[in-house]
């Protein structure tokens, strides 16, 4: 699958090389290794007896040590060795120049590739939706001049993946319709409370009007959700193309093809979740503090006080939530 998808970016002007092959010093990594050289090898000829010319051929193969922090709680030592050798040619091969190709064990490839996505990053910017690797599974990166940046992933007999993340979305899609009927039901309320009660000052109309407008964008957030949540479950045969030819260069979604449909319906469900789920269950909670505040309406003095006491039991119970998260490993 890795010759076929570098003649075709060959063919289309992004010539890539492997220049450097390296694998894991173990018995399983240079059997891996050797069957994978293998399979492209018979891919490669393939391809030049149909077409005349095929992909480049590897690189030698090249055992690197096997650390064994790399499988303990702090797998830095192994990861910064590997990341030091991985790029002390230079900081990333210039384009159609060349690329490395490493083949190794869990959870030292996984934490190799959220060193190199994250390390040095600003947040912002990160790669949240690309977890820990799979078996049999390759990933493309391309240096952007700063960062490392996910391209493609090839991940094959991914079916039952597929099926499982289907059912994922479905129940996150129930839980958006138990929420948007909940904040409908709030906003009602809410509109026949103020419809009934007149403000004493403008402060408090201000807050009410910030508290609609919060739960109104939940409902809006919510709805939205639905929508894509329900486009993800399309079957992958009757996705069309991209549109544009700039999306590609930044988006957070790795490009498909090659990339499995697999990482396609995993990246959006996660995107989804975290730009429409997420603010949407935020603005709900601001729309409801805000009806609370503006029906109650109570003093100056008495909300400063209420507010020196709601952040910080707020605040520790958000970290003591965050502390409570299931802590989950890569595959075994």
């Amino acid at each position: 699958m890795l010759a076929s998808v570098l003649d075709d970016l060959c063919r289309a002007g992004y010539p890539v090389e492997i220049t450097r092959f390296l694998h894991e010093d173990t018995e399983a990594a240079l059997a891996t290794a050797e069957a994978f050289r293998s399979a492209y090898e018979q891919t490669a000829d393939a391809i030049k007896t149909e077409y005349g010319h095929g992909p480049p051929p590897l690189a030698h193969m090249t055992a690197i040590g096997r650390n064994l922090s790399a499988y303990d709680s702090h797998p830095d030592q192994w990861t910064n060795k590997t990341v030091t050798r991985l790029t002390k040619a230079g900081p990333a091969p210039h384009r159609g120049k060349g690329a490395a190709l490493i083949i190794g064990h869990d959870p030292g490839m996984s934490g190799l590739l959220t060193r190199l996505l994250h390390h040095n990053v600003p947040k912002a910017r990160r790669y949240h939706d690309v977890p820990g690797l799979t078996r049999a599974e390759l990933l493309g990166l391309r240096w952007g001049g700063r960062y490392w940046q996910p391209v493609w992933a090839l991940t094959p007999e991914a079916d039952s993946d597929i099926a499982e993340i289907k059912a994922k979305i479905k129940s996150k899609m129930d839980n958006a319709k138990v929420f948007g009927g909940f904040v409908t039901a709030v906003l009602t309320f809410v509109v026949g409370q103020y419809a009934t009660n007149a403000p004493k000052t403008q402060y408090w109309a201000a807050v009410r009007g910030v508290s609609l407008v919060a739960l109104a964008v939940a409902i809006l957030f919510y709805l939205m959700t639905l929508f894509w949540y329900d486009r993800l479950l399309m079957p992958a045969r009757f996705w069309g193309i991209v549109r544009g030819g700039e999306e590609d260069a930044v988006s957070k979604v790795l490009r498909r093809p090659p990339s499995s449909a697999v990482w396609v319906l995993y990246q959006n469900m996660q995107r989804t979740w975290r730009l429409l789920f997420v603010p949407a269950t935020y603005a709900t909670a601001i729309g409801i503090v805000g009806f609370t505040a503006a029906r109650i309406e109570p003093s100056p003095s008495t909300a400063l006080i209420i507010f020196a006491v709601a952040v910080p039991v707020t605040t520790i119970i958000a970290w003591w939530g965050w502390r409570s998260r299931p802590i989950l490993g890569v595959r075994d």
